[in-house]
């Protein structure tokens, strides 16, 4: 089953196993959505991608560059497509659709409106006993 193509995907370094393959998750931006964060609720279910690095960077390549093999550790976290930065570029406050700019690589699993979210996503957890509910 062919999945729609999403005017910006979300994705996630799962697991590295040397050079020889690494899993990323990818998630798409809900159709429709304009602007958006890396909050869950602003992207559709997420399918597992995976692949040698240099295939999967070689795959998702763009003009201008993007990720290169070695970017791709566990835990980081890129955006693809189409999309400009709200607000400041180092301290983002969130990010927009720009179906009309050029397609490009940011990883934002260091910018503060990511990392805020993690940790309060963690401190949610540990107060609840690990349950989402």
């Amino acid at each position: 089953m062919q999945r729609r193509r999403a005017a910006v995907d979300r994705y996630t370094v799962d697991n590295r196993y040397d050079d020889a393959l690494v899993t990323l998750v990818r998630a798409p931006l809900q159709q429709g959505r304009k602007t958006f964060t890396d909050l869950p609720e602003h992207w559709d279910d997420e399918e597992l991608v995976a692949g040698r690095p240099s295939a999967l960077v070689e795959q998702l390549a763009v003009p201008g560059g993007g990720p290169v093999a070695a970017d791709l550790q566990p835990g980081r976290v890129f955006l693809h497509g189409r999309f400009q930065v709200l607000g400041a570029a180092e301290a983002p406050s969130g990010f927009e659709v720009d179906e009309n700019g050029p397609e490009r690589w940011l990883r934002i699993d260091r910018l503060p409106l990511v990392k805020d979210t993690l940790k309060k996503l963690y401190s949610d957890l540990l107060v609840a006993g690990g349950s989402r509910d």
